[in-house]
């Protein structure tokens, strides 16, 4: 069932958007009172570029990775929405955007950017597993991923599944968006085990009618604030923005605080036992008679009660876990190999590196380019998961986006990226089978439906 569209208000800026009170929006009173975070405890934010000479940030421990996709912070959509999401997590106190975990410290990544025409760029899978990688080796407890890739299988190619296990393995948590197409449908990597997926409500604890929900969001999903999030502009001010990429923020923000609370209490920071505290507290939502129960994913968040969990449970939830990790869109099919815990952190990262395949929306060109991602399985790219709207009237996300009718001219074809994919295709197929071969192709995909996205 897709959902309605949903009534979003016009845009803000700094003078006519009020402030939002983040505490009493997700009522962190409780946590707030324990800790504003602690410096210790460091989140990665793998997003657009981030403006951090923005005055919210004045203060702020924040760093940001060389990547492919880095650049200074400008006026496109990457930028816009990296900013936006940083914010919401490390604003400081008294500069009008007050962020939710504002003394831990930042990691930003960006993997996705601004491309000619005010386009967004969006990133591979194979770049994202590399900027997780990334963001393991430079001492993340937390990653933010408000974006994400709309998916048919739930399954992930094999670098970023391996890039989720050892998130699992060195115990951080990943925080990923489900996506706002509105409908039973996953998105990597929120569907994929022991990420934290983050769907999004209204201040009432509905859920948006944008929000994704499906099995995977049952037992490892909760609903956050998703609707007019205040957040900073880059070049000074502010703006509202609305989807599941906010209400993931929020999450990250929390799962910061409660870190940094274990380490105020002389415990070892958990990020496992965090996620689990967090799902285990969620709250039912409120749901109309109409509404189908599912898109409540687990349940609310609830701050209060996670804290209360940690308190109460230690450190010792994380066990249960080990055993299990938006405009928007996404694919993935492939088998998902699991990394063995001695594999080290560079080779995977030289993996990524060397198998991504770039390609900008007009030629595939050797620039920092991501695959433009469409509908359903047959998208390539990992997106921001906001609302595509802004703060717009009417939100373009889900069931009310306006239909694009494309004419193709010419022939239809395929592009194997590099030479040494296109090798391993060659080596892969039976006899002296040519890849290039349409027939001949579309037979081994057939026969070997898990290399379909490579």
């Amino acid at each position: 069932m897709v959902g309605q569209s949903s009534q979003i208000g016009p845009p803000g800026t700094a003078s006519d958007v009020p402030a939002a009170n983040v505490s009493a929006l997700l009522g962190l009173g409780a946590l707030w009172a324990e800790t504003r975070g602690d410096p210790a405890i460091c989140v990665a934010v793998l997003d657009g570029t981030v403006d951090r000479s923005h005055p919210c940030f004045a203060g702020a421990a924040l760093t940001q990775i060389e990547t492919l996709a880095s650049a200074d912070a400008g006026d496109g959509p990457a930028s816009h929405h990296g900013t936006h999401i940083a914010s919401i997590i490390f604003g400081q106190p008294g500069s009008g955007i007050e962020g939710v975990a504002p003394a831990c410290s930042g990691t930003i990544v960006p993997v996705f950017a601004n491309g000619p025409k005010n386009a967004l760029i969006m990133c591979s899978q194979l770049d994202l597993a590399r900027a997780i990688l990334q963001a393991v080796e430079h001492g993340a407890h937390v990653i933010n991923i408000s974006g994400g890739q709309l998916s048919s299988t739930g399954e992930a190619e094999p670098l970023l599944a391996k890039a989720i296990q050892t998130c699992a393995e060195r115990n951080v948590l990943l925080v990923a968006a489900a996506g706002n197409d509105g409908c039973d449908c996953l998105h990597l990597p929120a569907a994929l085990d022991t990420v934290l997926s983050v769907g999004a409500m209204d201040a009432q604890g509905a859920p948006l009618d944008i929000s994704n929900w499906g099995q995977a969001y049952q037992s490892q999903g909760i609903l956050a604030p998703g609707l007019n999030i205040r957040g900073a502009v880059p070049g000074g001010g502010a703006g509202v923005k609305s989807g599941t990429s906010f209400a993931t923020a929020l999450v990250s923000g929390v799962a910061a605080l409660l870190l940094s609370v274990q380490r105020k209490r002389g415990e070892k920071p958990d990020p496992h036992a965090v996620r689990m505290a967090l799902i285990n507290s969620a709250t039912p939502c409120n749901l109309t008679q109409a509404t189908d129960s599912r898109r409540c994913l687990s349940g609310r968040l609830n701050p209060k009660g996670a804290l209360n969990l940690i308190i109460e449970g230690g450190t010792t939830m994380s066990a249960t876990t080990l055993v299990e990790p938006s405009e928007a869109t996404t694919v993935a099919p492939t088998e998902t190999p699991v990394v063995e815990p001695a594999t080290p952190i560079a080779a995977l990262q030289a993996q990524a590196s060397t198998a991504a395949v770039f390609a900008s929306e007009a030629a595939p060109p050797a620039s920092a380019g991501i695959v433009p991602s469409a509908p359903a399985s047959s998208s390539r790219g990992v997106a921001p998961s906001d609302c595509g709207c802004g703060g717009g009237a009417i939100c373009t996300c889900g069931s009310n986006k306006a239909a694009q009718l494309v004419y193709a001219l010419g022939k239809i074809g395929y592009d194997f990226g590099t030479e040494a994919r296109r090798d391993s295709f060659a080596q892969a197929m039976p006899g002296s089978a040519n890849p290039h071969d349409p027939v001949q192709m579309a037979a081994y995909i057939a026969e070997n439906p898990f290399e379909a996205e490579s």
